[in-house]
C-alpha cells in the first residue's frame, strides 16, 4: 500500500541505477555465493593475491580451491583448461584489458569487479561491490551471461536502516568517530549470508550522478599519474580504460606510515596468504592512493607534494 503524508524520510534525487539490469545482492561476497549455488561449483581456480573474503567464502561452501600466481602484468602465470571455473580479480579498477584477454581464452571466467564498480563485461559472470565506490550500507550487483542456463535463486531483501550509523557519524562528527561502527558493519555484512540488496541502498544508488563521479575519478587519477607515473613501478596505461577505484602507486620503499601521519590514508591489499610471488610485493609496497569523488585537484596536489617530500 502506498503511504501518503506523515513525517519525512531521507530525500534523495530520483535518477537511475548504473547497473539496473543486474541481479541486486547485499554484497560482492553474496554475488559469489549466488554463483556457487546457481552453478553448483565444486572446484574453482582463484588468484593467491586477492581479498581473503574470497577464499574464505569458497572454503566455507566446501569448494576445492586451485590457486594461481599473477605476474607484473596482473595476468596468471599459468594456463587453464577451458572448462575450468576461473575467478579473476579486476585489480584496483584498472585491469579491464586483462579481463578482455582472459575472457577470449576461457569460457567460464568469473570476474571479481569489487574494485571496478563501473565495469560491465560479457564474461561468464561478474559481480561488484557498491560500498567500494559510494557511501552506502550494503549492496552489489551480479551479471550472468545471457547464454547460460542456471538455477535462479529467489533472494530475500536485506534491510540496512540500522547499519548507517558509520556514514551518519562521518558526516556529522568525523571519520574517526564512525570507524568502529564501519568495522562492525563490515563484519555484519560478512555474517548475513546471501541476501538481496536493501531498498534503502537501491534508492541511494538511484540518486547518484554516475557521469560526474566517473569524470572526477578519472581527472584525479590522471593528475596523480602525470606527476607520479615516471616513478611508479606498477604497469599502467597512460590513460585508464575504466573508472578506477584508486591510483595504484608502487614504489619499493616503505612510506605507508609516513603518508598516514600526513592524513593520507592508504589501505593494504591484502594481508593474508604468503608465498604469492608478485602478490607479496604488492602487499608490502603498493599504495592505493585515494582518487574518489570527494576530492579535487587540491587534495591530489597535496598527495603528490607529500610523496615527493618523503621519497
Amino acid at each position: 500500500m502506498k503511504e501518503i503524508g506523515g513525517y519525512f524520510g531521507i530525500e534523495l534525487e530520483k535518477k537511475s541505477e548504473y547497473h539496473k539490469d543486474a541481479v541486486r545482492v547485499n554484497s560482492a561476497r553474496s554475488g559469489l555465493l549466488y554463483l556457487i549455488d546457481a552453478f553448483d561449483i565444486r572446484k574453482i581456480r582463484i588468484p593467491k593475491y586477492t581479498c581473503p573474503v574470497v577464499w574464505e567464502t569458497l572454503e566455507d561452501k566446501g569448494c576445492e580451491l586451485l590457486y594461481y600466481d599473477i605476474d607484473e602484468n596482473m595476468l596468471p602465470t599459468c594456463d587453464f583448461d577451458n572448462d575450468d571455473y576461473i575467478l579473476y580479480t579486476n585489480y584496483f579498477g584498472v585491469c579491464d584489458d586483462q579481463v578482455d584477454i582472459m575472457k577470449r581464452k576461457y569460457s567460464k571466467l568469473i570476474v571479481d569487479n569489487s574494485q571496478s564498480f563501473y565495469s560491465k563485461d560479457d564474461s561468464f559472470a561478474c559481480f561488484n561491490s557498491a560500498r567500494k565506490y559510494f557511501g552506502v550500507p550494503d549492496g552489489g550487483y551480479l551479471y550472468i551471461s545471457d547464454s547460460t542456463n542456471y538455477k535462479k535463486i529467489e533472494l530475500e531483501r536485506n534491510h540496512s536502516w540500522s547499519k548507517c550509523e558509520f556514514m551518519l557519524k562521518r558526516s556529522d562528527i568525523g571519520a574517526g568517530k564512525g570507524y568502529e561502527d564501519f568495522k562492525k558493519n563490515e563484519i555484519r555484512i560478512g555474517e548475513e549470508g546471501l541476501l538481496g540488496m536493501s531498498l534503502l541502498t537501491q534508492n541511494m544508488l538511484s540518486s547518484i550522478d554516475y557521469s560526474l563521479v566517473a569524470d572526477v575519478r578519472i581527472k584525479n587519477f590522471n593528475i596523480l599519474h602525470e606527476n607520479l607515473g615516471l616513478i611508479n613501478e606498477f604497469k599502467l596505461r597512460d590513460k585508464p580504460t575504466s573508472i578506477p577505484m584508486v591510483y595504484p602507486f608502487l614504489i619499493k620503499k616503505d612510506i605507508r606510515s609516513e603518508l598516514i601521519a600526513k592524513g593520507i590514508f592508504v589501505a593494504t591489499y591484502w594481508i593474508g596468504q604468503k608465498d604469492r610471488g608478485y602478490g607479496d610485493i604488492l602487499e608490502k609496497y603498493l599504495l592505493p592512493l585515494p582518487i574518489d569523488q570527494r576530492y579535487s585537484d587540491e587534495e591530489m596536489e597535496y598527495i603528490v607534494r607529500e610523496i615527493k617530500k618523503i621519497i
